[in-house]
């Protein structure tokens, strides 16, 4: 472990935490380290103190830095999304992170809002083909803890066929958890795109009557849940 991360820790620990002490060490160690760091997690997470706790004023530097540690280290740590997150909301164009973003999103999938958030962004900025296989594995087999699947899902369809769109949807369903506050728009979207497909219908009513009658949700939901189910068994 480098001899200036082991020298913050001991300020951290002995609770002596200066601004100036972290300010002196981290521009040293995140500099010297930045072209051959040992450790990919270690540096991004030094970098993620530095952004917290240093002066704004030394973000462009910092946002300098992790391009050239981005540029020769390809291998990620999953905190590197934060990493991401950070630099994005200070208006920094998408395009001088795009590529690694995207690739970072693939190697790393994850029930996680930062994951989602990411995801997001960069579907906003720039549709690549890339990024929908990326989007298609996640919305296919995770997301079932987070309510940001909805709107992944919601930003997806267009390059989907509806059967895929609603099949990808009863999947979610139940794999869910059923106190997600997104699980009944998603059974309603479900409802509304489904078309003569009777296998869809039937998975579609047995899973509606079994999330109502287990009581989750509010009673409105709850009702908008067994009015689809209504509709779906007439047709």
């Amino acid at each position: 472990m480098s001899r200036y991360w082991s020298a913050l820790a001991v300020v951290l620990f002995r609770r002596r935490f200066l601004v100036e002490d972290l300010d002196s060490l981290v521009s040293r160690w995140l500099k010297s380290d930045v072209e051959n760091a040992r450790s990919v997690g270690l540096w991004v997470s030094l970098w993620l103190l530095a952004w917290n706790y240093l002066d704004g004023s030394k973000r462009p530097f910092l946002i300098e830095l992790a391009e050239i540690n981005l540029r020769n280290h390809p291998n990620f740590s999953e905190r590197h999304g934060d990493m991401f997150l950070y630099i994005l909301r200070e208006q920094v164009p998408v395009d001088r992170f795009f590529d690694v973003i995207v690739h970072w999103l693939d190697v790393y999938k994850r029930n996680s809002v930062v994951w989602c958030d990411l995801y997001l962004t960069a579907f906003s900025h720039r549709i690549t083909n890339e990024l929908l296989d990326v989007g298609m594995i996640w919305v296919s087999g995770w997301g079932g803890t987070v309510s940001a699947w909805l709107d992944i899902w919601r930003s997806l369809r267009p390059h989907m066929s509806s059967e895929e769109q609603v099949e990808i949807g009863i999947e979610w369903l139940n794999r869910a958890r059923w106190d997600l506050r997104i699980w009944p728009s998603v059974f309603n979207d479900c409802g509304l795109l489904v078309h003569r497909n009777t296998r869809q219908i039937q998975k579609l009513v047995e899973v509606g009557r079994r999330w109502a009658g287990a009581q989750f949700g509010n009673r409105r939901s709850r009702d908008d849940v067994r009015r689809m189910v209504s509709y779906l068994e007439t047709k």
